[in-house]
């Protein structure tokens, strides 16, 4: 099977933390239960408005 197109995932989440990295893995997970990461993604949260440096 051919999968085509750009995953996007949608997350709403607090935090009482200054500094937050948020993670995505998209797996494809065989009927064995085996798992193999089609794709992932990273974003640093603490730059998510702004690329200046948040101090407190």
């Amino acid at each position: 099977m051919e999968i085509l197109g750009f995953p996007e995932s949608t997350v709403e989440l607090e935090s009482n933390q200054k500094d937050a990295l948020l993670a995505v893995r998209l797996c494809d997970v065989a009927p064995d239960g085996s798992s193999t990461r089609v794709t992932w993604g990273m974003l640093n949260l603490t730059h998510r408005n702004s690329d200046d440096m948040l101090l407190t």
